[in-house]
């Protein structure tokens, strides 16, 4: 997003990203945690960016969705069914940190304490033993 675009007046520092990869390093660099609000393409890939980093060690910062009108209610019923089928990790799952107004949502991003499970072992096991029999494409 250019600064030009920016309508009104903002707080802070602007910053001026040429594209989404320096985009999602500005956020990883400047963002103590990341907070979406009902959105499309961009905003799903900045959610998962930011999720699959914290898989990858990268970072240990949570994820607030600002779950207006329960927005986020199918993203999240499908983040419990990966978890329940070993696609993600609990630990990961609990980044996902959900509420319906914006204090709520600071409330539990201000009590969050992530604490990684550097286990991969819970997940790959059932994974492959799912998959065993499967033909890979």
């Amino acid at each position: 997003m250019a600064v030009t675009d920016i309508i009104g007046k903002t707080n802070g520092e602007e910053l001026a990203i040429s594209g989404m990869p320096e985009r999602l390093t500005a956020m990883l660099h400047h963002a103590d945690v990341f907070i979406a609000l009902p959105g499309g393409f961009g905003t799903l890939d900045e959610i998962f960016t930011m999720a699959s980093w914290v898989q990858l060690h990268i970072h240990e910062k949570p994820i607030g969705l600002l779950n207006v009108n329960k927005f986020y209610d199918g993203l999240l019923s499908f983040l419990d069914h990966a978890q329940k089928n070993y696609y993600i990790p609990p630990s990961i799952r609990k980044i996902f940190i959900s509420a319906s107004s914006p204090h709520e949502l600071i409330a539990q991003l201000q009590a969050f304490n992530y604490k990684p499970d550097l286990s991969t072992s819970k997940l790959i096991g059932p994974l492959m033993k799912r998959t065993s029999n499967a033909e890979l494409i």
